[in-house]
């Protein structure tokens, strides 16, 4: 990481004139509940109110997984206040072949407006699961086949966004050009908690990193309109950390990054779509780049799993 400073946060800062048009905040969502079980038309229909609280979108990562789109469907022809990022999973043919069937069977039953684009591949580039041209045909390919798809009102999904979503460094990274080139759009995804900074520093680092990504994607697009936004962020409130003196895992410090790093985003324009919308205690440890594991994706949740508002998302301009 290019450690942030003033000059750095300055140069961030000239990317954009305050506006009176304040970024959207949305929200990650699993197709799995708090205890683990696929979400039912039910389950979605409570997430998505829960998420209507507070955010206008919701991102999920894969359309078949779960039965996500064919349960969520009814739900959202109830729920027409929440638009959705629909996740689609590319790496192994059989699962994207399940997710374009997907994509063919359920989107003629909802609303075209119900849609806020596809995202297709979510880290993919990071972990290394598609070459950037892969990504860049199969962000094509998707565009092609929503193109001959209508929602229930006959309207042609054709003109819906689709791109993707990667970690900040790899969108640094020049060589990604092709999947930056091919999309409508590109999300960043950034986790001061996963670069182990301090308390004091992460909302710098989170900012810095948004502006280092923003950059290299404006030079790579050539066109400063083009809709560029946060996947992912956040901050854990329980688990074990993975330096002694990074950021502690606590309410209040997710509350800190929330005020001081999400909503200087949001105030510059920036939608920020956080990480997540409920804990998921079931789910399995991850993995950091040098190996280190830890729980505290179980806990990062902005609802706990009882749906309990763990801290204010409103932010104290």
């Amino acid at each position: 990481m290019i450690a942030p400073t003033l000059l750095s946060l300055a140069l961030f800062f000239s990317c954009f004139e305050m506006s009176t048009a304040i970024g959207s905040l949305g929200i990650n969502v699993a197709s799995s509940d708090s205890t683990g079980t696929c979400r039912t038309t039910d389950s979605w229909n409570e997430a998505l109110q829960k998420a209507a609280s507070y955010f206008s979108t919701i991102k999920t990562y894969a359309v078949s997984d779960c039965d996500m789109l064919a349960n969520i469907a009814p739900a959202l022809n109830e729920n027409t206040g929440v638009k959705v990022w629909m996740g689609i999973w590319e790496v192994d043919d059989a699962h994207y072949a399940a997710e374009k069937a997907a994509l063919s069977t359920y989107l003629p039953t909802i609303s075209k407006d119900s849609v806020a684009g596809f995202s297709v591949g979510s880290e993919a580039l990071y972990r290394g699961d598609l070459t950037p041209s892969a990504l860049a045909d199969k962000i094509n390919d998707i565009r092609s086949l929503i193109s001959d798809i209508s929602d229930k009102d006959g309207n042609s999904y054709s003109g819906t966004k689709v791109g993707t979503v990667d970690s900040w460094n790899l969108w640094v990274n020049g060589t990604n050009a092709p999947a930056i080139e091919a999309s409508d759009y590109v999300m960043i995804n950034a986790f001061p908690f996963w670069q182990y900074q301090t308390a004091a520093n992460q909302s710098h680092s989170l900012v810095d990193d948004v502006m280092q990504a923003l950059k290299s994607i404006q030079s790579i697009k050539g066109d400063d309109d083009f809709y560029v936004s946060i996947g992912e962020t956040g901050a854990p409130t329980g688990g074990y950390a993975l330096t002694t003196d990074q950021a502690p895992n606590t309410v209040d410090n997710a509350e800190s990054l929330f005020q001081e790093g999400i909503c200087t985003l949001l105030a510059y324009g920036i939608d920020v779509n956080m990480f997540e919308l409920q804990d998921e205690p079931t789910k399995a440890l991850a993995t950091a780049d040098d190996g280190t594991t830890s729980d505290v994706e179980r806990h990062w949740g902005v609802y706990d799993t009882d749906y309990s508002l763990k801290y204010s998302l409103s932010c104290d301009y």
